[in-house]
Parts: C-alpha cells; structure tokens; sequence
C-alpha cells in the first residue's frame, strides 16, 4: 500500500464529505421544505430538479476532493477494469435480485411496469443511483481505507454515511422512502455497501459499482424493500459472498494492486 501525505490526508476525506453532503442536503433540504409547505408536490418541476440536482453530490465531493491531474484518470475510473472480472458484478446481481425478489413473494410493484424495466434501470444506473458511486466506492472508501488501515472498518463507515446522506428523504411528505422505516434502510445500505466495495475492490472499475447501483435501485422499486426473514438470509449471503471474495487468493492480489494505485485520482 503506497503511503503519502496527500493519499493520507484526513483533510481530503473531510473535503469529499463536506462537499457531498453540503450539495445535497442543500437541494433535497429544499425539496422537504417545499413539499412540507404545500408549494409544490415532489412530482413537480422544481422538487424533481432538486432531486436530480442532490444526487450528483457524491460525484461533485469526489471531484472536489481529489486532484484530478489527467484524463487517465477519467479513462481508469470509466473505463478500466481488472480482466475476467465482470462475472463478479453479474454474481452479486443475481443475489440481491434473488434476495429482493424472494422477500416480495415475488408479488411486484403495481406502479411499476416490468416493460419499462430498461429504462429505468438505464436512468437508475446514470444518475439515480449509480452515479453516486464515483464518490462512495471510488474516493471514501479507499481513503477511509488508507486512514485507517481496515478495509472492514472503512466499507462500514462509508455504508453508514451512505444511509445517513439519503435522510432528507424521510421528512419528504410523498417521498417513496418513507414506506421504508429508515433503520431498516440503514441495515440495508451498510450491508449492500460490502459487496458494491468487494466489487470496486476486486475490479478496480467504478462502472460495475454503477451499474449494481443501478440494478438494486431499479429492482427495488420493482419488488420494494421488505425487512423479512428471506430479506435477511438473502444479506448474510450477501455478506459472506463479499468477504469470501475478498479472502480469495486471486482477490487478494487483485486488491493489493488496487491499493498500491491507491484512491481514484490519486
């Protein structure tokens, strides 16, 4: 793992998160108070756009926080990942949407139609939700990681902060999180935060953590976020999958050159 007082600074940790949450909590703060006025439904022009607008936050932190010196870089978070890698992306996508299917009963939204599933998963993954993941995976996560020295410790906190970063949405009047009880979404953001870092840190690529974003938003809409026993079972798989992948021999030396790379845009 290369040590430098830049890769180290808790100052850039601090500065992505700042960013981040001052950006967005700005825009969905306002989205709440407008829908909490009657001014406006969150359906309408403007919350809409402060929701779009929120979202980029984690992205605009990353952008903030680290020094982006080349367009390699861009090209790396973009487009690069480790070879034969992309079956891990498709594994952890078979098992949340196994895990979310079954705890539904496999009954679906009825708002929601199966047809349109490619489009919104397409808006899910660019920005909705996957988006976001130039900054949770890509940029804290390593950096809390190279602070303080346990990959476990920093996936964690970054899936706390996650959770913590989406609680506007629980003083939205009409918001769709607020069918979720928010500690039942916490649990649920800390533990998909395991295996979206196992899969940055196995690959190397952003892009697969976009797009697993994208898959659990889009097929949670579909089937909903049931806390039930299945739901469980199906994050302990989740779980036990992320750090088997991690304690594998061939994983291990895939995340040890991640590391000596160090964060994105170091």
């Amino acid at each position: 793992m290369r040590s430098t007082p830049e890769l180290k600074s808790p100052a850039r940790l601090a500065r992505y998160i700042a960013t981040s949450f001052a950006i967005t909590w700005s825009c969905w703060g306002l989205r709440a108070i407008i829908s909490n006025l009657g001014v406006a439904s969150i359906a309408d022009p403007l919350p809409s756009t402060l929701w779009l607008v929120g979202g980029f936050g984690p992205a605009i932190g990353a952008i903030a926080a680290l020094p982006w010196r080349d367009k390699s870089t861009l090209h790396r978070l973009f487009f690069s990942a480790r070879p034969k890698t992309a079956n891990r992306l498709i594994m952890f996508a078979v098992i949340i949407v196994a895990t979310l299917a079954l705890s539904a009963g496999f009954r679906i939204n009825p708002n929601v139609s199966p047809a349109l599933l490619p489009l919104i998963w397409l808006a899910a993954t660019v920005w909705a939700g996957g988006n976001e993941e130039v900054g949770w995976r890509a940029t804290m996560q390593p950096l809390l990681e190279h602070i303080t020295g346990s990959w476990l410790l920093s996936t964690m906190g970054t899936g706390a902060t996650w959770a913590i970063w989406h609680l506007p949405f629980w003083f939205t009047p009409g918001d769709p999180h607020l069918s979720t009880p928010f500690w039942a979404f916490a649990l649920m953001a800390i533990a998909l935060s395991l295996p979206l870092c196992s899969l940055y840190a196995t690959t190397g690529s952003a892009t697969y953590c976009a797009i697993l974003h994208g898959t659990i938003n889009t097929f949670m809409s579909l089937f909903g976020l049931n806390p039930n026993e299945m739901l469980a079972l199906g994050l302990i798989v989740l779980v036990v999958t992320s750090l088997w992948l991690l304690g594998h021999a061939e994983a291990q030396e895939l995340r040890s050159d991640t590391a000596a790379n160090g964060p994105i845009g170091s």
